[in-house]
Protein backbone atom coordinates (compact mmCIF):
# COMPACT_ATOMS: atom_id res chain seq x y z
CA UNK A 1 0.00 0.00 0.00
CA UNK A 2 1.04 3.45 -1.25
CA UNK A 3 0.39 6.80 0.80
CA UNK A 4 0.85 9.89 0.40
CA UNK A 5 -0.45 12.70 3.09
CA UNK A 6 -0.12 16.45 2.43
CA UNK A 7 2.24 17.65 4.97
CA UNK A 8 0.04 19.65 6.61
CA UNK A 9 -2.55 17.03 7.64
CA UNK A 10 0.06 14.94 8.81
CA UNK A 11 -1.67 14.85 11.91
CA UNK A 12 -4.47 12.92 10.29
CA UNK A 13 -2.48 9.47 9.57
CA UNK A 14 -3.72 7.11 11.83
CA UNK A 15 -6.91 7.50 10.15
CA UNK A 16 -5.98 8.11 6.86
CA UNK A 17 -3.84 4.47 7.19
CA UNK A 18 -7.12 2.87 8.68
CA UNK A 19 -9.25 3.58 5.38
CA UNK A 20 -8.73 1.04 3.44
CA UNK A 21 -10.42 -1.08 6.24
CA UNK A 22 -12.87 0.95 7.94
CA UNK A 23 -14.35 2.77 4.23
CA UNK A 24 -17.46 0.24 3.40
CA UNK A 25 -18.68 0.28 7.02
CA UNK A 26 -18.53 3.80 7.93
CA UNK A 27 -18.85 7.38 7.07
CA UNK A 28 -22.34 8.46 4.54
CA UNK A 29 -22.41 7.38 1.05
CA UNK A 30 -23.12 10.41 -0.89
CA UNK A 31 -22.42 8.73 -4.64
CA UNK A 32 -22.87 5.34 -5.59
CA UNK A 33 -21.64 4.63 -9.11
CA UNK A 34 -18.56 2.34 -10.34
CA UNK A 35 -16.36 4.65 -7.69
CA UNK A 36 -18.22 5.46 -4.44
CA UNK A 37 -17.74 8.38 -2.49
CA UNK A 38 -18.42 8.77 1.56
CA UNK A 39 -18.12 11.69 3.75
CA UNK A 40 -17.07 11.42 7.37
CA UNK A 41 -16.73 13.79 10.70
CA UNK A 42 -13.74 12.85 12.20
CA UNK A 43 -13.77 13.39 16.49
CA UNK A 44 -11.54 16.75 15.78
CA UNK A 45 -14.67 18.49 13.84
CA UNK A 46 -13.48 17.78 10.14
CA UNK A 47 -15.76 17.58 7.53
CA UNK A 48 -14.00 14.80 5.20
CA UNK A 49 -14.57 13.51 1.40
CA UNK A 50 -13.70 10.22 0.50
CA UNK A 51 -13.38 8.70 -2.81
CA UNK A 52 -12.68 5.22 -3.72
CA UNK A 53 -11.78 4.39 -7.17
CA UNK A 54 -12.90 1.05 -7.83
CA UNK A 55 -10.29 -1.64 -9.36
CA UNK A 56 -9.52 -0.36 -12.50
CA UNK A 57 -9.71 -3.16 -15.77
CA UNK A 58 -6.41 -5.68 -16.44
CA UNK A 59 -5.33 -3.31 -19.25
CA UNK A 60 -5.67 0.01 -16.91
CA UNK A 61 -3.83 -1.96 -14.04
CA UNK A 62 -1.18 -2.56 -15.78
CA UNK A 63 -0.71 0.85 -17.05
CA UNK A 64 -1.49 2.63 -13.84
CA UNK A 65 0.97 0.52 -12.39
CA UNK A 66 3.91 0.71 -14.71
CA UNK A 67 3.15 3.78 -17.12
CA UNK A 68 0.96 6.40 -15.83
CA UNK A 69 -0.22 7.80 -12.73
CA UNK A 70 -3.39 6.68 -11.00
CA UNK A 71 -6.31 8.63 -10.71
CA UNK A 72 -6.35 9.69 -7.40
CA UNK A 73 -2.57 10.90 -7.49
CA UNK A 74 -3.88 12.59 -10.86
CA UNK A 75 -6.37 14.14 -8.52
CA UNK A 76 -4.80 15.23 -5.73
CA UNK A 77 -1.55 16.68 -8.05
CA UNK A 78 -4.20 18.90 -9.95
CA UNK A 79 -5.74 19.79 -6.89
CA UNK A 80 -2.69 21.45 -5.59
CA UNK A 81 -2.18 22.66 -9.12
CA UNK A 82 -5.90 24.79 -9.47
CA UNK A 83 -4.93 25.85 -5.93
CA UNK A 84 -1.86 27.24 -7.35
CA UNK A 85 -3.67 29.26 -9.53
CA UNK A 86 -6.30 30.05 -6.91
CA UNK A 87 -8.71 28.36 -8.70
CA UNK A 88 -11.13 27.15 -6.11
CA UNK A 89 -11.18 23.18 -5.53
CA UNK A 90 -11.21 20.66 -2.52
CA UNK A 91 -7.63 20.91 -0.37
CA UNK A 92 -6.24 17.51 -0.76
CA UNK A 93 -5.63 16.10 1.88
CA UNK A 94 -3.84 12.32 0.71
CA UNK A 95 -4.37 9.78 -1.50
CA UNK A 96 -3.90 6.21 -1.17
CA UNK A 97 -3.09 3.44 -3.43
CA UNK A 98 -3.72 -0.34 -2.47
CA UNK A 99 -1.44 -2.57 -4.59
CA UNK A 100 0.08 -6.22 -4.57
CA UNK A 101 2.00 -6.03 -7.84
CA UNK A 102 -0.44 -4.52 -10.08
CA UNK A 103 -2.76 -1.51 -8.61
CA UNK A 104 -6.16 -2.36 -7.19
CA UNK A 105 -8.50 0.27 -6.10
CA UNK A 106 -7.37 3.60 -4.66
CA UNK A 107 -8.40 6.30 -2.73
CA UNK A 108 -8.28 10.25 -2.39
CA UNK A 109 -9.33 12.19 0.58
CA UNK A 110 -9.77 15.75 0.59
CA UNK A 111 -11.95 18.55 2.43
CA UNK A 112 -15.91 17.81 1.66
CA UNK A 113 -17.05 20.86 -0.14
CA UNK A 114 -19.84 22.98 1.87
CA UNK A 115 -21.47 23.22 -1.47
CA UNK A 116 -24.87 21.36 -2.15
CA UNK A 117 -26.76 22.52 -5.54
CA UNK A 118 -25.74 21.11 -8.87
CA UNK A 119 -26.57 22.26 -12.50
CA UNK A 120 -28.88 19.83 -12.71
CA UNK A 121 -31.07 21.36 -10.89
CA UNK A 122 -31.59 23.63 -14.00
CA UNK A 123 -32.85 21.42 -16.45
CA UNK A 124 -36.22 22.18 -15.83
CA UNK A 125 -36.17 25.87 -14.93
CA UNK A 126 -35.41 28.49 -17.52
CA UNK A 127 -32.18 30.52 -18.58
CA UNK A 128 -33.58 33.46 -16.62
CA UNK A 129 -34.26 32.20 -13.18
CA UNK A 130 -30.69 31.47 -13.08
CA UNK A 131 -28.86 34.31 -15.08
CA UNK A 132 -27.31 35.24 -12.03
CA UNK A 133 -25.41 31.67 -11.33
CA UNK A 134 -24.46 31.42 -15.26
CA UNK A 135 -22.92 34.50 -15.60
CA UNK A 136 -20.74 34.02 -12.59
CA UNK A 137 -20.19 30.24 -14.32
CA UNK A 138 -19.48 31.95 -17.51
CA UNK A 139 -17.15 34.49 -15.78
CA UNK A 140 -15.39 31.48 -13.83
CA UNK A 141 -14.72 29.54 -16.93
CA UNK A 142 -13.18 32.54 -18.89
CA UNK A 143 -10.74 32.93 -16.13
CA UNK A 144 -9.70 29.51 -15.54
CA UNK A 145 -9.55 29.40 -19.78
CA UNK A 146 -6.86 32.25 -19.21
CA UNK A 147 -5.26 30.23 -16.84
CA UNK A 148 -4.69 28.18 -19.84
CA UNK A 149 -7.13 24.87 -17.78
CA UNK A 150 -9.00 22.98 -19.84
CA UNK A 151 -11.37 20.75 -17.43
CA UNK A 152 -12.70 18.14 -19.57
CA UNK A 153 -15.68 16.66 -17.57
CA UNK A 154 -17.96 19.81 -17.57
CA UNK A 155 -20.91 17.67 -16.62
CA UNK A 156 -24.29 19.19 -14.47
CA UNK A 157 -23.22 16.89 -11.65
CA UNK A 158 -19.73 18.13 -11.59
CA UNK A 159 -20.80 21.48 -11.15
CA UNK A 160 -21.57 22.90 -7.66
CA UNK A 161 -22.48 26.39 -6.35
CA UNK A 162 -23.61 28.18 -3.64
CA UNK A 163 -25.72 31.73 -4.50
CA UNK A 164 -24.64 33.40 -1.24
CA UNK A 165 -20.65 32.28 -2.14
CA UNK A 166 -19.00 34.46 -5.27
CA UNK A 167 -17.50 33.34 -7.05
CA UNK A 168 -18.79 30.22 -8.03
CA UNK A 169 -16.44 27.22 -7.15
CA UNK A 170 -17.18 24.46 -10.59
CA UNK A 171 -14.16 22.27 -9.12
CA UNK A 172 -15.55 21.90 -5.61
CA UNK A 173 -17.41 18.75 -6.76
CA UNK A 174 -18.19 15.53 -5.81
CA UNK A 175 -15.64 14.41 -9.12
CA UNK A 176 -12.48 14.97 -8.17
CA UNK A 177 -10.35 17.17 -11.04
CA UNK A 178 -8.11 14.35 -12.29
CA UNK A 179 -9.45 15.16 -15.97
CA UNK A 180 -7.57 18.76 -16.61
CA UNK A 181 -5.60 19.69 -19.22
CA UNK A 182 -3.01 22.49 -19.72
CA UNK A 183 -3.49 24.41 -22.53
CA UNK A 184 -0.68 25.31 -25.04
CA UNK A 185 -2.97 27.67 -27.42
CA UNK A 186 -2.71 31.46 -26.12
CA UNK A 187 -6.54 32.28 -27.19
CA UNK A 188 -9.61 30.01 -26.21
CA UNK A 189 -13.11 30.68 -27.25
CA UNK A 190 -14.84 31.78 -24.39
CA UNK A 191 -18.24 31.20 -23.12
CA UNK A 192 -20.72 34.03 -23.55
CA UNK A 193 -24.12 35.17 -22.31
CA UNK A 194 -26.43 37.78 -23.71
CA UNK A 195 -29.23 39.70 -22.28
CA UNK A 196 -31.48 37.51 -24.91
CA UNK A 197 -29.68 34.44 -24.54
CA UNK A 198 -32.05 31.42 -24.30
CA UNK A 199 -32.13 27.83 -24.75
CA UNK A 200 -33.09 24.72 -23.96
CA UNK A 201 -31.48 23.56 -20.30
CA UNK A 202 -32.71 20.08 -19.94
Amino acid sequence: MEIYINPQYEFLRPWIISIPQIFSSQGTIIYQGRNQIRTFILPNGMYINVKQYCQPALYNRLAYSYIRAPKAVRAYNNALYLQGLQIPTPTPIAYILCNKYLLKESYLITIQSPLTRNFYEFRYTSIDENKDVITEFAKLTADIHKKKILHKDYSPGNILFDRSLIPLQPFTTIESPSQLEKLRAQNLPLIVYTDDASGDTR
